[in-house]
């Protein structure tokens, strides 16, 4: 348990310094702060973004993963406790 809970803290922290590099990088996009916060955070959730600075990184191996194990802890979720 303690080496998924390293595997998920890593994942994470990669993800932010992943935002910090894109974020200093597209200070010439034309989107609100807003969206892009709100692209962020689907796709931390493991939901795609669709048209993002994170589009690449969803199409790999270990984000489709992250979205897969992101999408069963919603179900468990759903059905353990907010379905009742």
């Amino acid at each position: 348990m303690k080496a998924k809970a390293k595997l998920v803290s890593s994942l994470l922290l990669g993800l932010l310094m992943s935002y910090q590099v894109l974020a200093d990088t597209s200070q010439e996009t034309s989107q609100a702060p807003s969206t892009e916060y709100d692209q962020f955070a689907h796709f931390i959730a493991g939901q795609p973004t669709g048209r993002s600075p994170w589009a690449a990184l969803e199409q790999t191996p270990r984000w489709e993963e992250h979205a897969r194990r992101c999408n069963q802890a919603w179900l468990r979720l759903e059905r353990n406790q907010l379905s009742r």
